[in-house]
């Protein structure tokens, strides 16, 4: 794991603000791939509470609201149905099993200290963990973590994340086609917890 150096945290969430301003749009043109996200989600997961991490837009929870989950979205650029807060104290926000998944939908590579983030992720939603990430080769300056996965679609690579998370089942993973990147690919994880 490689991380970009900030000299404060503050300069951190700067940098989150003036980059991902302009992104925000790109959240409603992810509707057709969110739907297969959903479906995904409900061929694996039992539960229903649902916290969208990082979701920019209140179209991510909307579609999840519309196809019977309970959603909760927390962005630190929020919207008029979302909290304001920062995914990387999201113990802040939320007591341990509030929901029973996560969606984390290219926001892990934007976390300040991605281990942290997953362990709280992990005792918050009681369940699993949705976990969408770039394909790169390179990390963009808002992205302080860089995993071996974001260049590579070798599976193996996803234990990388144990420490963060500890143990889990994959039961599932898709490999995305997602035109708003450079790389146009993404892969998506399902994670359950043991």
């Amino acid at each position: 794991m490689q991380k970009y150096k900030y000299h404060t945290y503050y300069e951190y969430i700067q940098v989150q603000y003036d980059t991902n301003l302009p992104r925000i749009p790109w959240t409603l043109e992810k509707a057709p791939i969110r739907a297969d996200d959903i479906k995904n989600i409900k061929s694996v997961f039992k539960g229903n509470r649902c916290l969208c991490l990082g979701c920019r837009h209140d179209a991510e929870v909307n579609d999840f609201l519309k196809n019977g989950f309970e959603a909760t979205g927390i962005d630190i650029l929020p919207t008029e149905n979302q909290i304001m807060g920062d995914i990387n104290k999201l113990e802040n926000y939320f007591e341990n099993n509030s929901f029973d998944i996560g969606y984390s939908c290219h926001s892990l590579e934007h976390t300040y200290d991605p281990n942290h983030f997953l362990k709280t992720v992990r005792n918050i939603c009681k369940e699993g963990l949705y976990l969408v990430i770039p394909i790169r080769t390179e990390p963009d300056i808002e992205e302080p973590i860089f995993y071996e996965i974001m260049r590579s679609k070798q599976l193996q690579d996803i234990n990388e994340l144990n420490e963060g998370l500890g143990d889990f089942t994959l039961v599932g993973n898709w490999v995305r086609d997602d035109p708003t990147l450079p790389s146009g690919a993404e892969m998506a994880f399902a994670l359950l917890w043991r």
